[in-house]
């Protein structure tokens, strides 16, 4: 019969070997990315903006408000969002991360001024939000009025036509 000793010398060589393919694997899936967001509110509504990721790495900088209320429980209230009041502009910006291929950065978009418990109860899909997956590098939204309706843009209404985008995709379209 054959057998194997197992000395502690092989152990550790084993067990370096190993962590080290696990980590250039995994390595392979992450990139860095790096991008800029302005957004215009052009609506008489304030709005508020947050941003973050729709997937892993988890970054502090980078989480959303359901992992916010986790981290910080019995913190209150305050959010790390950013309300946009009507007719100013809000900017982030070059803001870094790390990403797993799957992953993308997004920008929530949620209509009115709101505290954490609001936030929270606001889902993806619900009239009062809209979430907008980002391009690396700089990215523009305009929040404007139309019949009454408060519309989220892509693009700036200043630079002619607007580009617009639909929840969650590049293609063109518009969020209302």
């Amino acid at each position: 019969m054959n057998t194997i000793r197992l000395t502690p010398v092989f152990a550790i060589s084993m067990l370096v070997a190993a962590m080290t393919l696990l980590a250039g694997g995994c390595q392979s899936d992450i990139a860095t990315r790096t991008y800029s967001v302005n957004v215009a509110n052009e609506s008489s509504s304030p709005v508020t903006v947050w941003l973050t990721k729709d997937g892993p790495v988890w970054e502090k900088g980078w989480v959303s408000p359901e992992d916010q209320a986790i981290v910080s429980r019995g913190a209150g209230e305050m959010i790390s969002g950013v309300v946009v009041q009507p007719g100013k502009t809000a900017s982030v910006g070059p803001k870094t991360g790390a990403f797993a291929t799957s992953s993308t950065a997004v920008l929530r978009v949620y209509l009115g001024q709101h505290n954490m418990s609001d936030l929270l109860a606001i889902n993806k899909g619900d009239p009062d939000r809209k979430d907008f997956e980002l391009d690396p590098g700089r990215n523009d939204f305009t929040v404007a009025e139309r019949n009454g309706n408060v519309y989220v843009q892509r693009g700036t209404t200043s630079s002619g036509p607007m580009n617009m985008s639909s929840e969650g995709s590049s293609s063109t379209g518009e969020q209302r």
